[in-house]
Formats: structure tokens, sequence, C-alpha cells
């Protein structure tokens, strides 16, 4: 399971996590969501026509929406869903519907920030979709987060030449290339592995014979 957070210099604490289903998450589990302003789940398996059920029984200290997994053969797979504390405005104007992404635009001490939530089955499509559909404005922070499924290794962008990102995972794979070039062309920065709490860049996926950084923070 991937997990990022953090609290951004914005005062915002932040939590994107692919958690491979939901349903069987325990009380610990959810008292450790609620330390949390802003939460992105992924990979919950959650489709649609449980969800009515669902939202009734998950933390009342958010304002929650459903991305819902899609059923091809056996269970659902994917799926994302998204929580913000009541006590934050979300302004619903300009929130763009996306598959992989949940759009959110928030208003937090006067600042406007859109927070996208993104599990990706493959970066060709997800590239695509925020090139096409995610403009920035200088009005608004952006941010995405979550499991990107790709690879980018130790990258830096030679504009970040004096503060290099560390990452554990020395391997790039096809998706990593398609993530850096979309990251190169909007000129964003990756957070894994060059902030507090994260310096060296820890795996985010541990498999029985495979490490690798997969999930990523990046504005």
């Amino acid at each position: 399971m991937g997990k990022k957070n953090g609290e951004d210099k914005r005062g915002l604490k932040l939590l994107f996590w692919n958690i491979a289903g939901l349903k069987k998450k325990d009380n610990l589990f959810w008292d450790y969501v609620k330390n949390f302003d802003f939460v992105g789940l992924t990979e919950t398996w959650i489709p649609e026509r449980d969800w009515n059920k669902l939202k009734d029984v998950l933390p009342k200290e958010f304002q929650w929406k459903l991305q819902g997994a899609k059923k091809r053969k056996g269970r659902a797979k994917g799926g994302i869903i998204t929580g913000v504390k009541k006590d934050i405005k979300e302004i619903e104007e300009g929130a763009i519907e996306m598959e992989g992404i949940v759009d959110c635009k928030l208003t937090v001490k006067k600042k406007r920030w859109r927070i996208c939530t993104i599990y990706s089955r493959g970066m060709r499509n997800t590239k695509q979709e925020i090139q096409e559909k995610i403009e920035e404005s200088e009005e608004e922070f952006l941010l995405l987060g979550g499991d990107f499924n790709a690879r980018i290794e130790n990258k830096n962008r030679e504009e970040d030449s004096e503060n290099t990102r560390k990452s554990k995972d020395k391997v790039e794979n096809k998706d990593g290339k398609l993530l850096w070039e979309l990251i190169e062309e909007r000129g964003w920065e990756v957070l894994n592995g060059g902030k507090e709490g994260d310096e060296e860049g820890k795996f985010t996926w541990i498999g029985i014979r495979e490490e690798s950084v997969i999930d990523y923070v990046i504005t």
C-alpha cells in the first residue's frame, strides 16, 4: 500500500493512500484518517451501488465523495474516495470529473486550492486527461497526489539543481517517462524525497520480490 502524508506550508494536512480495499478497515485506520483535513483514498474497490450504505458509516467529520470502482472480471477494481473536513469550504464550481482523477477545489485561509487525487491505470491516458482538462491559474494552488503507478527513479529538473530530491527507487519505467515528461512540461515539483519527513524518498509500495516508489505528491 502506498501512503503519502504531511502538512503543506499553507497549513493543510493531507493524506493520499492506496488502501487496497476499504470495507475491512478497522477503527485504528479511521482514527488515523481523522488527523487530516483532506483525504484521498485510492483502490477502494467500492462500486457505485455500495456507496449509499457505506457513506453512512464513514467518519462524520468529513464530506465524502466517491468515484466508483469498475467491475470487469471478478471483484470491482480501482475506485477513489475523497474526504474534506466539514469546516473547510469546498467549491463545487469548476470541478471536473475525469476517469481515475477526482478534482477538488477548496478555500483555506482565503487561499484557493485545487487538489487532484490520482489513481492511474496507465500514464498515457492519465497524462492526456491532465493535459486536456487541468489548467493552472495564478489564483489557486494546484496539488496532485495519489497512485500514479509510475517509477521516475531520482530524477530532478535542471531548474531544481540546488534542491535535489532523492529516491530509494533507482528504476524508471515507461509510465515513469511519461509522468516525468508531464512534470517537466508543466514545471512541477515532486515532493517525495525532498521534503521534511521524506528526505530519502521512501518506498511507497513493498511486495514480496520488489519495492518501488509509485505514489507521489506533485505541485
